[in-house]
């Protein structure tokens, strides 16, 4: 009996956080990506990877890592 009531504390606990969960602002700015916050710029960190790759490549003679 111990057991149910242990499971049953579990997955009232779990459904208590889920509920407080963040998810409905992450769903919104999927769903409307124009209401994101347009400050961040994603090109950035892409291009830096790029710059990175390129000096591995450079340094390594033929490009193999």
């Amino acid at each position: 009996m111990k057991y149910v009531f242990l499971l049953a504390g579990v997955a009232l606990i779990y459904f208590v956080l889920v509920r407080h969960a963040p998810i409905s602002k992450v769903k919104d700015a999927v769903v409307h990506p124009e209401a994101a916050d347009s400050g961040i710029n994603l090109k950035r960190p892409i291009d830096r990877t790029h710059e990175v790759l390129d000096q591995v490549k450079t340094r390594n003679g033929n490009g193999e890592f």
